[in-house]
């Protein structure tokens, strides 16, 4: 589950839209960079403001000074710079807004504001006092003068100091003093006149000579504040303020343009990586495209090819792939791993021997390899130039080798050679050249099972066509049976009669060795058939072979020379040595026959160890442990039209010459009895040769003597054998065959009949011989048995007229097979009646040995 999500995620994040998305960050963050910092327009709206207001606070004061010392004619300009105070404090508040550090700038704007407020309120109360004393000091001026003006006769009672109260008024004006307020007064509050007119004018004199000295000092003491206002200083923190916090946006802001630029150049450099990440995806995928399209044009070339000619399309397909890895030669061996021995070379440029310096360093990777368990099924390594620098030479390639297993058994190896060095491959095309080699040797692999299934498909054709040429010749053979036992049953007694050499005597021989003739003949047709009764005991097939070797000799003319080549160890397989007795036989006969008047015969028998499979002429054989039987010659060879039906019953070229056609298909029928495999190899004018393969054995051999036990025949002494046959000439010729052997036979065509005998008679038999084909079909085995209690039963069987018995209840007792030998037949009736009911199966199959009839 987490491999999906990764595999999702990376697939996400190599897609286009990845690289959309960067570059909108990267967009994002870059103006982000660009437009991150102070606003420089608010500064400079800022710094005039707090500049206007220090200009404005100046001119207050200027024009308190100038209204104080009434040089001004009215208080418009102080009207003016408050109002223009009042301005510019308001466009600091809006400004502030704008600014990152409001809350900063609150407090000293609030301080600046509570400044002006203060020197409005200064302003107004100057305007206010400063109006009432310039009102009487314009008064008192105007009193003075015109007391000045009036006759001596009516100042004539004003005090001494009269005369000097317009300069202490004046000095008094200039520099306030109390000292000087107390002369003013006491000169006020003494002059007097009895003139009601000056008495008046003194009045009005005193009372805004009062005044004067009572308002200056206030409009002083409102100048000196007014002077001493905190607007400019209050506006110079504010300054200060907004400037320090300016500067530290700056700084912060630089460090921001710096980190935000600094992503927005990794998100550039990122954008960069990712176009050039698609654009090598882009190009892997073309490539592995190319791939597709070049692994289809391989298949192609092995569809259309022929399982017999798959060379040219092996060729091709080099071609096409050298084309793909743009390589000038290409060459392509299989190995067998286990003796290093090449068994297939296919390259475009013959004669170059690069390949034959690589083959043991070849090996030894391949057996390194092959210790790995985790191993990939193909790895590739570069080849070195000669003339390579040595800083480049681990850096560049003059070719590739792709090598790796095919099977357990075979190997591959291909080498590409470029027409210049190059860059080592990647790992992509690594891969691109391990997937190709092995689509190449799926398609090799592909056309040559096809080439099995071919093979195996006329393997079934054959066994089809063999199994119904067996059905039909085990009909055949049966009524051959039933003939040839009355023929030898009746010679074999009348040789009994004639025991003297005669005429005669020599006529029967030659009768029953003809009828021996023709029951090989149906043994094998039996072995077509696949049917025939044996026994399978482990053997030595050089001791069988041995034995008959001097047989051999003795049936082929003198011009025929037969050589042997035995292993010199035990070579056991398990089955019957007659069968392979019977193949050397027929192989040898058949070299013979295909020769000339003389000839060369070689037989081996070896051991041999196969660690995977191999393919035959007819069949594949596993690995495993095997023992090889090979007969070959030098005679005209079989041609290859022939070859494919020489294992079929009844086909023979030698139909003239009296040739059966089922000496092969008896070597056929034993060989697969054998469990064995056949590889025929024929060329025409020089021999042919086959190779027979045996699983072997670990038990140990039995030796041949026990296979061909040649004991006395036993006699009865006149016991009673009764016997089932409903064929009556059958019956007629066991019953002799039964007294000659001395015993008394009583004969029943039923089994009705013979239980009605029992139960009338008083004599009581010592054996039942039952023809299970003469049975009822409903008759079943324990119904016979019960009928029969206490009597030992011995059965006979034909090989598919086994009446209402199983197969495997007549092999369990050991039924005897027709046609009825008199030596197995002495051999059974003795051992059944020695061993009484209880007779066992193993004990007749001995009786039966010699003729190789029991089941």
């Amino acid at each position: 589950m987490d491999a999906d999500k990764k595999h999702r995620f990376r697939r996400i994040i190599d897609g286009p839209w990845a690289i959309v998305g960067v570059i909108l960050c990267a967009i994002f963050f870059a103006l982000l960079a660009v437009g991150r910092g102070p606003d420089r327009k608010t500064l400079d709206a800022v710094i005039p403001a707090l500049h206007a207001i220090e200009r404005s606070d100046s001119a207050l004061q200027r024009d308190v000074l100038q209204a104080r010392d009434g040089l001004l004619n009215n208080y418009d300009p102080l009207v003016g710079s408050v109002v223009q105070l009042h301005e510019m404090l308001n466009r600091l508040r809006s400004l502030s807004t704008d600014t990152d550090d409001q809350q900063r700038l609150a407090v000293p704007l609030e301080r600046l504001s509570l400044a002006i407020q203060q020197s409005e309120t200064l302003v107004e109360q100057f305007k206010t006092t400063n109006a009432i004393l310039r009102n009487s000091q314009s008064i008192f001026g105007k009193i003075l003068s015109d007391l000045y003006k009036s006759r001596e006769a009516e100042r004539q009672n004003f005090p001494a100091a009269w005369d000097q109260l317009s300069h202490l008024m004046m000095q008094f004006q200039t520099h306030p003093d109390v000292d000087l307020s107390q002369q003013i007064s006491t000169i006020l509050q003494q002059t007097s006149s009895t003139n009601e007119a000056i008495e008046a004018k003194l009045e009005a004199l005193a009372k805004h000579g009062h005044m004067v000295l009572a308002t200056l000092p206030v409009v002083d003491d409102v100048v000196v504040a007014i002077q001493n206002s905190e607007v400019s200083a209050r506006a110079q923190d504010l300054q200060n303020q907004y400037l320090a916090d300016y500067s530290e946006s700056t700084v912060r802001a630089t460090w921001s343009r710096l980190f935000l630029g600094t992503i927005a150049i990794v998100l550039c450099l990122y954008i960069l990586l990712l176009v050039n990440r698609l654009r090598l995806q882009t190009n892997r995928l073309a490539r592995r495209l190319d791939f597709e399209n070049t692994r289809n044009e391989i298949k192609t070339n092995f569809d259309s090819v022929s399982s017999s000619d798959w060379a040219d399309a092996i060729q091709r397909s080099l071609g096409v792939l050298a084309r793909y890895f743009d390589a000038k030669r290409y060459e392509m061996l299989f190995f067998n791993i286990e003796t290093g021995e090449i068994e297939e070379k296919y390259e475009n440029i013959p004669g170059d021997a690069r390949s034959d310096s690589l083959i043991p360093e070849f090996l030894a990777d391949l057996r390194r390899h092959l210790a790995n368990p985790k191993r990939n099924r193909f790895f590739c390594r570069s080849l070195q130039s000669q003339g390579e620098l040595v800083f480049t030479r681990d850096a560049m390639s003059a070719g590739a080798i792709v090598q790796g297993e095919i099977s357990e058994r075979d190997a591959a190896m291909v080498i590409f050679e470029y027409a210049e060095s190059r860059p080592k491959a990647s790992a992509d095309e690594v891969e691109l050249m391990q997937s190709a080699i092995d689509a190449l040797i799926q398609s090799i692999d592909r056309v040559r099972k096809r080439q099995e299934r071919d093979t195996l498909e006329q393997r079934l054709k054959h066994a089809e066509r063999l199994q119904a040429v067996g059905t039909l010749a085990a009909g055949i053979a049966h009524e051959f049976n039933n003939i040839l036992g009355s023929m030898l049953g009746y010679g074999e007694m009348a040789l009994q009669i004639l025991r003297r050499p005669s005429t005669t005597r020599h006529y029967v021989q030659e009768i029953v060795a003809a009828g021996e003739r023709a029951r090989l003949i149906i043994d094998q047709i039996l072995t077509l058939s696949r049917k025939r009764e044996r026994t399978s005991q482990p053997f030595d097939v050089v001791e069988a072979v041995s034995s008959i070797l001097p047989m051999l000799k003795v049936s082929l003319t003198d011009a025929f020379q037969i050589t042997s080549r035995l292993v010199d160890k035990p070579a056991v397989i398990l089955g019957n040595p007659i069968e392979i007795q019977q193949i050397v036989m027929n192989l040898c006969k058949n070299a013979a026959e295909a020769s000339d008047e003389t000839g060369r015969i070689e037989i081996e028998v070896a051991s041999l160890e196969l660690r995977s499979r191999r393919l035959l002429s007819h069949g594949v054989l596993s690995a495993g442990s095997y023992i090889r039987l090979a007969i070959a010659d030098n005679g005209a060879g079989i041609p290859e039209a022939v070859l494919s039906h020489i294992f079929e019953p009844f086909f023979t070229t030698k139909s003239r010459s009296g040739g059966t056609g089922l000496g092969l298909a008896a070597v056929h029928g034993n060989v697969q009895a054998l469990a064995g495999h056949i590889n025929v190899e024929s060329e025409v004018g020089r021999g042919t040769r086959f190779d027979l393969y045996f699983p072997a054995s670990l038990q140990p051999a039995v030796p041949l003597r026990q296979f061909f036990n040649d004991e006395s025949v036993p006699f009865g002494n006149g016991e009673i054998v009764i016997l089932l046959e409903k064929e009556h000439s059958l019956l007629m010729m066991h019953e002799e065959k039964v007294a000659a052997l001395g015993y008394e036979p009583v004969g029943f065509s039923t089994l009705a009949q013979l239980l009605e005998w029992l139960a009338k008679s008083d004599q009581q038999p010592d054996l039942a011989i039952i023809d299970v084909a003469s049975l009822e079909e409903s008759v079943r085995l324990v119904d016979l048995e019960r009928s029969l209690a206490g009597l030992p039963l011995l059965l006979v069987k034909d090989q598919y007229r086994t009446g209402p018995m199983s197969e495997h209840n007549l092999r369990r007792l050991g039924a005897l097979r027709k046609p009825l030998n008199s030596r197995s037949l002495a051999h059974a009736i003795h051992q059944k009646m020695a061993a009484g009911d209880n007779a066992q199966p193993d004990q007749l199959q001995a009786a039966g040995r010699y003729a190789g009839k029991v089941g």
